[in-house]
């Protein structure tokens, strides 16, 4: 038999569709999904598109990628039922090709990966597609199997990429506020401080902390945070020039 006989197109043509198709049907739910569960853990909606640029959800699609080219391997090993692996070989060489298209916007290891893989997950498709005694496979429960294992993978990794700043603000929440004491001499020297310093900010800052000292004769126990960084970087000069 020929080579040319030996290859059909019409299975090649179902499993490419099969494993582009799903492919790209599976991402877009991969990332409504995705989209979706950072959005529920707090992610402001102008970080969320950072996070698909990340390690966790390439590869998830890269999982996702590599199942269905399987499936297509299987497919066009099934529909040609002759040189299966052959079949699921080239449906995986045709992947290649077609991922071309989207590699300017994949980094270039996911690129690399993608294309290292594609043939040999393709040839494992068209292996699987073979009718062996006493081997029975369910190539669609496996399917089925792998979008689900790859969903709860995407929840995992939204709750690890919970922006930091989010949680920061929790703690800050839940945590009490610590005492900062100051006396009004001290405001005076970081605001004469600021003055030889050109600190325009700091030194209005001082001088209306002043004039409220002033007319209440009370001394807080949280000042204003500006007021906090202008007599924490007094005391930080202080101690460098005790130093010396």
């Amino acid at each position: 038999m020929t080579q040319s006989k030996r290859i059909s197109l019409k299975a090649l043509l179902l499993g490419f569709l099969t494993d582009i198709g799903g492919s790209l049907v599976c991402g877009i739910g991969l990332g409504i999904v995705w989209g979706i569960a950072l959005a529920a853990r707090g992610v402001p909606a102008n970080q969320i598109a950072a996070h698909f640029q990340g390690m966790a959800f390439f590869v998830t699609s890269l999982v996702l990628g590599f199942g269905f080219t399987v499936l297509g391997g299987y497919v066009a090993g099934r529909v040609a039922k002759r040189s299966e692996m052959l079949h699921g070989g080239i449906v995986g060489g045709i992947g290649i090709v077609f991922g071309i298209l989207f590699a300017a916007s994949l980094p270039l290891w996911c690129t690399i990966v993608s294309s290292a893989g594609v043939v040999p997950f393709g040839m494992v498709g068209g292996f699987l597609a073979r009718q062996r005694p006493g081997m029975k496979l369910n190539i669609m429960k496996w399917t089925r199997l792998l979008v689900i294992v790859a969903l709860v993978s995407v929840l995992q990794a939204s709750c690890r990429t919970v922006d930091r700043s989010s949680t920061a603000k929790v703690s800050g929440i839940l945590a009490p506020p610590a005492i900062f004491t100051y006396t009004g001499d001290e405001v005076r020297a970081a605001r004469e401080f600021c003055r030889r310093q050109g600190d325009l900010d700091g030194f209005v800052l001082c001088q209306q902390e002043l004039s409220r000292l002033t007319k209440q004769e009370t001394i807080p126990e949280t000042p204003a945070p500006d007021l906090i960084k202008v007599l924490e970087k007094f005391r930080a000069s202080q101690d460098s020039a005790a130093e010396k």
